[in-house]
């Protein structure tokens, strides 16, 4: 009984082998004499094109036209492709190459060739983000850059656009974006050697690619873009996101981000990896790892500007419209020729929707006292009248388990607030009636009444 299952089996392998075999050696027959039949373009052009165009379900205009099998994929080769508008007069884009391979199996139950994957080498596109958040997307000649990549207005047709986002499965390779931002100027790059991958299912889009960066930028990006909603519209975006930069120059790219007044870098060379999810097109939460070095930078509560040689950690954030939450994990810190012990920090800021001020609460696992004052002077949480007395007692000492809560308002400190850590080897230099101490450990917590 079992030797006759046997049998079965390998009569039912044998089967299922010899027809695959013959489906490729039929496509590969069918496709040789596709290739003989369109090796005269001109005297097959206008077929040709009514075919280009019911495959790209688009008016086209083609070169030439050729098919083979990449593997056991049967797929059709469009050369030199000019994608017309619906009246078949205009030109929305061109491009060097279509690929479209075709769905075997899915092909033969439905009796029709189904496309499985459209690739798209060579293609130029102009991407405008408009003074409304909008996106707009057009073809464009580089070389007639000026010509050709005049911004899309609200009420015109974004025909590209909708044919890109329509596609089931689509990939842009050995392509150039240039992007242009109306909300900060103007700004204009150009991206090169972009390879994207996009998959629509309706109001689903997952968009992923690598780009290689201007040499101003970074060396490279690579991301995932998982989202719901209309992709033209950044305010409606719904879902995740995975980003990894290398070498990226924070200093320019705070030119393409949204500007927030009093913050600023000057300087900065980052390594990371992101992910993140949004929420109606806002951030919500952010997780990461990230190593930048040579940072200079600029905020509210920092007199003039704080340099570090480098800072790395492990971090999540969470916002939504009332608190603000980011923690930090194996924390790493050089200033100067200065090495901060490795550490924790978590901060909380509870968000007044009245006129009163936030709270805010940090929580520290380890630091070193002369590191922190003298990062400390460079703050606006110290009056000025109290830096000449934090010099002349030069703490010293190791802090764990450091509460400190504070409130906000403007990015200002405000009384009253409330300090408990631990301290071990405590040691400060006598400045006016306060006594120097050495080598005292133990617990502390004041507020501001004491």
């Amino acid at each position: 009984m079992m030797t006759d299952k046997l049998s079965i089996r390998k009569r039912i392998r044998r089967v299922v082998l010899y027809s695959v075999a013959v489906l490729v050696v039929t496509a590969a027959v069918l496709f040789s004499l596709v290739r003989v039949f369109i090796s005269d373009v001109e005297a097959y052009r206008l077929d040709i094109e009514h075919i280009a165009s019911a495959f790209l379900d688009h008016p086209v205009k083609i070169e030439s036209m050729d098919a083979r099998l990449v593997g056991m994929t049967p797929t059709i080769i469009f050369n030199r492709v000019r994608l017309l508008d619906k009246t078949g007069k205009a030109e929305l884009v061109s491009f060097e190459q279509a690929q479209l391979s075709i769905a075997i199996l899915s092909s033969l139950r439905q009796e029709r060739f189904v496309p499985k994957q459209l690739v798209v080498a060579g293609i130029n596109l102009a991407i405008t983000r408009n003074k409304t958040g909008d996106i707009r997307i057009q073809g464009i000649d580089i070389p007639q850059l000026e010509k050709t990549a005049l911004p899309l207005s609200s009420g015109q047709d974004n025909e590209l656009a909708e044919w890109l986002f329509r596609r089931g499965n689509i990939a842009l390779r050995d392509s150039s974006i240039i992007w242009k931002d109306l909300q900060r100027g103007g700004v204009t790059r150009q991206f090169d050697n972009i390879n994207l991958q996009l998959m629509n299912r309706g109001k689903k889009h997952v968009l992923s690619g690598e780009i290689s960066l201007p040499l101003p930028l970074g060396n490279q990006l690579e991301f995932v873009l998982d989202i719901k909603g209309d992709i033209q519209k950044p305010a409606d975006w719904v879902g995740e996101f995975y980003l990894r930069g290398e070498a990226i120059n924070l200093a320019e790219w705070q030119k393409e981000l949204p500007k927030k007044k009093g913050f600023g870098v000057n300087s900065g060379i980052l390594d990371v990896q992101l992910w993140g999810e949004l929420q109606a097109g806002q951030l919500t939460q952010l997780s990461g790892d990230a190593t930048v070095h040579k940072v200079l930078a600029k905020a509210p509560f920092i007199r003039g500007t704080v340099d570090f040689r480098m800072l790395a950690g492990i971090f999540d954030y969470r916002a939504n419209a009332g608190e603000q939450v980011l923690a930090v994990e194996r924390l790493q810190v050089i200033r100067g020729n200065e090495v901060w012990p490795e550490s924790r920090v978590s901060i909380h800021k509870r968000i007044n929707k009245d006129d009163g001020p936030d709270e805010v609460e940090v929580l520290v696992d380890q630091f070193r006292l002369q590191d922190i004052s003298q990062l400390l002077l460079k703050t606006k949480f110290l009056p000025r009248s109290q830096h000449g007395r934090l010099q002349q007692m030069q703490p010293q000492g190791e802090v764990r388990n450091l509460d400190l809560q504070v409130k906000t308002k403007n990015d200002e400190f405000a009384a009253p607030f409330f300090l408990q850590a631990e301290v071990e080897q405590l040691a400060i230099r006598p400045s006016g009636k306060i006594p120097g101490i050495n080598g005292v450990s133990g617990t502390v917590w004041t507020n501001a009444e004491q």
